[in-house]
């Protein structure tokens, strides 16, 4: 039973305690991971097969003690995360140690751009992942604390209807839902648009 469990119900279980979903959820993870980010550590110059599988690891458990489902991404995307860091941490620290041995050629990634901070040219290079944005995650902040605060100017029927039409549903599987008429949906649809158009005039 507990195989067929997702990761993110294996998640649940090991905040509850559960060794045997731990382990579960660690040999289904970190092979999965560790194939999606082998570029990375190649590009990295990790030679050491065993050091990155232990990051990998290490990021993986990271990922389940920080893990919130309630955000908008799935374990898998977020352990992966997790054990990227991981192991960009771990070729910091062997370089910085200056553990040249392990590695056998110098890349574009070993350059430090300001070597006072410890900032290197890889960590300069564009990242398309929006929450990783410090502009997005603020705006979406913004947008997430004004739409908590329109929906409490709204009635429960009213703030129903608005997160099912913010999730696309249509007026007639509104109606449906909420066993009301379309029209009854279409009336209450426009009294939230003028509730909205009063607080920005």
């Amino acid at each position: 039973m507990i195989k067929e469990c997702t990761d993110e119900e294996l998640v649940y279980m090991i905040h509850a305690n559960s060794d045997i979903a731990l382990t579960m959820l660690l040999d289904r993870v970190c092979e999965a991971v560790l194939s999606t980010i082998e570029g990375i550590i190649k590009r990295l110059g990790c030679y050491e097969v065993e050091d990155a599988k232990q990051a990998v690891r290490l990021g993986c458990l990271s990922a389940v003690d920080t893990f919130r489902p309630d955000k908008d991404s799935s374990f898998r995307y977020f352990a992966k995360m997790c054990a990227e860091r991981e192991v960009r941490s771990m070729v910091r620290k062997e370089r910085s140690k200056g553990l040249s041995s392990h590695y056998r050629s110098v890349s574009l990634d070993q350059v430090q751009v300001r070597e006072s901070e410890g900032i290197y040219l890889v960590d300069t290079i564009e990242n398309h992942y929006p929450e990783y944005n410090p502009t997005w995650c603020i705006e979406k902040s913004n947008a997430e604390y004004m739409l908590n605060e329109y929906m409490q100017m709204l009635n429960e029927v009213e703030r129903k209807i608005c997160y099912l039409r913010l999730e696309g549903y249509s007026y007639k599987e509104i109606a449906k839902l909420l066993d009301m008429s379309c029209k009854s949906v279409d009336n209450t649809v426009q009294r939230v648009r003028r509730k909205l158009q009063r607080r920005f005039d």
